[in-house]
């Protein structure tokens, strides 16, 4: 077998492949550009949908109602927080809330997350 030469072999299959020549980070740098516009396009809907909220709390027209929604949903207190902020107790404070839920009209076309 040493003395020998074989044929070839003409039924495997080789596929010539060329190496890239951009450096080994470019495809990194391509992933972290990628990521870089998802989080721009989550962020700019983020900040669309913050804007409907304060448009929906500024049409309450009780504004005991509408500081309760606002230190809520846009500053993100708590329930103690925001009585002490507006000098009421938890309970006047749900009240509030729940009175000002029933009033809240949702738009047309609310941003969907």
């Amino acid at each position: 077998m040493a003395s020998s030469v074989s044929s070839p072999r003409y039924d495997i299959d080789r596929v010539m492949t060329s190496r890239s020549n951009d450096a080994p980070f470019v495809r990194c740098l391509d992933k972290i550009m990628d990521l870089e516009d998802k989080i721009h396009a989550e962020v700019t809907k983020l900040m669309a949908l913050k804007e409907q909220i304060r448009e929906v709390i500024d049409e309450v027209t009780d504004t005991d109602e509408r500081m309760v929604l606002r230190y809520r949903y846009i500053h993100n207190l708590t329930w103690e927080q925001i009585g002490d902020e507006l000098h009421a107790d938890r309970t006047t404070v749900y009240r509030w809330h729940n009175s000002a839920v029933n009033h809240v009209k949702l738009p047309e076309n609310p941003i969907q997350i």
